[in-house]
C-alpha cells in the first residue's frame, strides 16, 4: 500500500501446454478370472474392466494381474465388444436379464420364407422367374 512507487501494468496471461501421447500395450493372456478367482483357485479382480465378472488377465512387469477383455458382466451391465456398458448403443439389441450375462447384439437378418418350387428348386418368395422361348424357323 502506500501512495508511492506505484505503477500500471499490463495484464498477462499464463498459457499451460500439456501434450500427452497414446501408448498401446500389447498384453499377453496368461488366465482367465471367474467369480474373483483364476482358473487355478488364486484371488483375482477383473480391475480395470468395470462391472466385469469373468475376464481374460494379463500380467505386468511386477506380476500384477489386470483384466484384458471382459467375457461377461454383472451388475445389470451389458456386454459389447469385451467392454461391459450400462445401455446398448443405437442399433444393438439388449439380450438377457437379470444382473449377469447380458450382451449387446447386432440385429440379425432373417433368411426370405420360401414358397413354390418348379422342377425340384425351391425359389424366395421375392424372386421372379422368366421364361424365354426361341422358335426356329
Amino acid at each position: 500500500a502506500g501512495s508511492f512507487n506505484r505503477e500500471c501494468v499490463a495484464p498477462t496471461t499464463a498459457t499451460t501446454t500439456t501434450t500427452m501421447t497414446a501408448t498401446t500395450t500389447t498384453a499377453t493372456v496368461v488366465d482367465q478370472c471367474s467369480s474373483k478367482q483364476t482358473t487355478g483357485g488364486d484371488a483375482c479382480l477383473c480391475n480395470p474392466l468395470a462391472d466385469c465378472h469373468v475376464c481374460t488377465l494379463g500380467e505386468d512387469d511386477t506380476g500384477a494381474l489386470f483384466g484384458i477383455e471382459c467375457m461377461a458382466c454383472k451388475n445389470g451391465a451389458y456386454l459389447l465388444d469385451g467392454e461391459c456398458v450400462e445401455v446398448c448403443p443405437d442399433g444393438y439389441m439388449s439380450i438377457g436379464a437379470g444382473s449377469f450375462n447380458r450382451e449387446c447384439v447386432a440385429p440379425t437378418t432373417t433368411a426370405t420364407p420360401t414358397t413354390g418350387t418348379s422342377s425340384g428348386t425351391t425359389f424366395p418368395a421375392s424372386s421372379t422367374m422368366t421364361a424365354t422361348t426361341t422358335t426356329a424357323t
